[in-house]
């Protein structure tokens, strides 16, 4: 009787031994990735190439972060992760080393700034799709304050107030995003030079909006004023979409830094202003007019 008791208690000690949860430790590292208490980091492998090169990383709160290396070094000390699991984890990716004084770069497309207190980045991007009526150009500033890859997409003229918090200069701005100012009659190609406003000169076209960029010829619903040259966008018109089913001011129009919705009439009238055809207008927004008024207006200025 003795042996058959001894026999169960072995029997029910090896079942609660297999099923026993493994211990999983809470510290880890190793190439591409990266586990310190409630943090979690690991390279970038996904599809979007605004997070190439980026680490992805979620702390305690659960909020997705996308830093570079160089940023994710900040984030690391903060949180207490050991210098040689960051080393082990990312140690094959550029931008870990610390900077003993604070690093300051201005070139084309980018203005960086990297110290011990206060981090900032700004680079040009494409413009997303659905930002591109809003923002009115293929070409925007993406802005990232504080170092921790969480950055908005902003119209040059709002990054620009930002980069001088942080003691960038007006001149070095226009250094690194000149060429992507939109506002009228400033200088994009030099100091001295300046873009016409108007339909006429040679390099002044008409165009739409394709896959983000200034294409020429017109097309339903699009029409731009762009310099060829440079791309440019001087003026645009957009059918705004938010104010199709309430039947008035169907045309979002932009000029310089602006941008309005307006009536077709009002959206006519300011496409005259800036000496664009009314035919060019009617063909890209003629399917907003009811029949009679199409029929009259082509006849007025055919």
């Amino acid at each position: 009787m003795r042996r058959a008791v001894q026999k169960t208690r072995r029997r029910s000690s090896r079942r609660t031994s297999r099923f026993r949860p493994r211990r999983t430790s809470r510290v880890g590292a190793r190439r591409g990735s990266l586990r310190h208490g409630s943090l979690r980091a690991r390279e970038y492998r996904g599809s979007n190439p605004l997070f190439k090169g980026r680490i992805e990383v979620v702390r305690g709160s659960g909020l997705v972060e996308y830093p570079a290396p160089h940023q994710f070094g900040r984030i690391a000390r903060e949180e207490g992760v050991p210098a040689e699991d960051v080393r082990r984890a990312f140690g094959h990716m550029r931008g870990l080393k610390k900077n003993a004084k604070p690093k300051r770069i201005v070139r084309r497309g980018l203005l960086f700034l990297e110290g011990d207190d206060e981090a900032f980045e700004a680079w040009e991007v494409d413009t997303p799709p659905e930002l591109l009526v809003r923002m009115g150009s293929p070409k925007s500033v993406a802005v990232d304050v504080g170092g921790v890859g969480l950055f908005q997409i902003m119209k040059p003229e709002q990054a620009l107030r930002r980069a001088r918090q942080f003691g960038f200069r007006t001149d070095a701005f226009k250094t690194a995003f000149g060429h992507l100012m939109t506002s009228p009659m400033t200088s994009v190609r030099g100091p001295g030079s300046r873009l016409p406003t108007i339909y006429g000169p040679r390099p002044m076209k008409l165009g739409h909006y394709e896959e983000g960029q200034a294409k020429g010829g017109i097309r339903k619903g699009s029409l731009l004023l762009f310099h060829r040259p440079s791309g440019m966008i001087v003026w645009s018109a957009m059918e705004n979409t938010d104010a199709r089913t309430k039947g008035h001011k169907p045309v979002v129009v932009k000029f310089g830094a602006k941008s309005k919705a307006m009536t077709i009439g009002k959206a006519l009238n300011a496409a005259l202003d800036r000496n664009i055809p009314p035919l060019a207008f009617l063909d890209a927004f003629g399917y907003l007019i009811n029949r009679t008024d199409l029929r009259q207006l082509y006849a007025k200025y055919s």
